[in-house]
């Protein structure tokens, strides 16, 4: 019998494993691989997700800070920007309030309309190279706000006033030469005086308002008042102090880089704006001038004149703005002229002396000149957003 040879070669079926453990070592690393890269990937997209919310955030905190700057600093330029105009832009390239936001900010001002302002303020962050950083676009209204003035008349007073000459008191509302307001007027009277007192025209000299003359009884805390600011406050913030005597020549004074010289006691702005260099006429100083004063000599100037003692004004003075006396006012000569409001408490005696305007002066009542004076001293003015709805981010908007 023949013995039966087996084969040892031949293996069960389904039991052949050569070569598995290399492809399935491989595919591990593989998926190892894309989860590395995806945990890689996921992480550069956190960070760049995480810095780019950084960034965006620095933006519009500089953005903020070039709005907060503009509205804290607020100083209108002949009225700002015109209604509907081109926007005043400010600040351009100014470096962020705080150095380590690397970026800058930028203000855009437009006037919508009397005395409301858009401001719109972009921060830029540029750190971390061209394609990195982040721009931020957020915008504000506000409304300019003024202190009152309770001008009533051409001239407040106490005791008898007289006009002799060509002299010319009115309470008719003008504009005065070469000075822009919008806004409508309102005639106020010539002469407002104390009960008891007189006012007397004689010869060619005028009076006139509406109405002519009035009388009150003349309270210095009340009638010395801009605002909030009595007196004492507004000789506070005074921008040039006199010690009296004989004051000429006052006018547009500039310094070796064509800019308005504000260091210089006879310069009192520049309120005819016939002089080639525009940089003085929106400068309407606090004048404090500490005893008596005789002003004359063709002097000029703007803002609020504030005088401790006697005023006596004559040879071609031209004022625009507030003038308040606390002793007697006499005009006389040619060519003075005071556009605004005069206020005069005549000494305070129980006897006040008689106030004379003589020659061809003029005391003009002007709305214009007082809110323009008002309107461009820091201390009178502020712009504020308004109540509701103030703040927008102009980002995505496409502004």
């Amino acid at each position: 019998m023949e013995a039966m040879m087996i084969d040892t070669n031949v293996h069960p079926l389904g039991r052949d494993r050569r070569g598995f453990a290399l492809p399935a070592a491989i595919f591990a690393l593989v998926v190892v691989a894309l989860l590395v890269t995806a945990g890689f990937f996921i992480s550069g997209q956190e960070r760049s997700i995480g810095q780019s919310t950084e960034f965006a955030s620095q933006a519009t905190l500089l953005a903020e800070t070039g709005m907060n700057n503009v509205l804290a600093m607020w100083s209108p330029a002949g009225g700002g920007p015109e209604i509907g105009g081109a926007p005043l832009t400010t600040c351009d390239g100014c470096t962020g309030g705080q150095a380590s936001l690397n970026g800058q900010w930028q203000v855009a001002i437009s006037r919508v309309g009397d005395k409301i302002y858009f401001i719109e303020s972009t921060g830029v962050v540029n750190q971390a190279g061209r394609l990195s950083g982040a721009t931020r676009t957020v915008g504000t209204l506000a409304r300019l706000l003024t202190a009152d003035f309770a001008a009533d008349a051409a001239l407040t007073t106490r005791g008898d006033v007289e006009t002799r000459g060509g002299a010319s008191i009115s309470g008719f509302d003008v504009n005065p030469p070469g000075a822009v307001c919008s806004g409508t007027t309102q005639d106020k009277a010539g002469v407002i005086t104390t009960p008891g007192s007189e006012v007397t025209s004689r010869g060619n000299s005028t009076v006139e308002g509406a109405p002519r003359d009035q009388r009150r009884t003349f309270d210095p805390n009340d009638t010395f008042r801009v605002g909030e600011l009595g007196w004492d406050d507004l000789v506070a913030m005074a921008d040039i102090t006199l010690p009296g005597g004989n004051i000429n020549n006052t006018s547009p004074r500039f310094d070796a880089d064509d800019k308005c010289d504000k260091e210089h006691n006879l310069n009192w702005g520049d309120p005819e704006r016939i002089v080639a260099n525009p940089d003085c006429r929106t400068y309407y100083p606090i004048i404090h001038v500490t005893g008596t004063a005789r002003i004359q000599s063709g002097g000029r100037g703007q803002g609020i004149l504030l005088i401790e003692g006697d005023l006596d004004l004559r040879g071609d003075f031209l004022f625009q703005g507030i003038v308040m006396v606390r002793g007697q006012v006499g005009v006389q000569g040619a060519g003075n002229r005071v556009f605004g409001s005069m206020l005069a408490a005549n000494g305070l005696e129980i006897d006040p002396d008689l106030s004379t305007f003589v020659g061809a002066s003029v005391v003009q009542y002007s709305s214009c000149a007082i809110s323009n004076v008002i309107n461009n001293l820091s201390g009178l003015t502020a712009l504020r957003p308004v109540q509701n709805r103030a703040w927008v981010d102009l980002t995505a908007t496409g502004f």
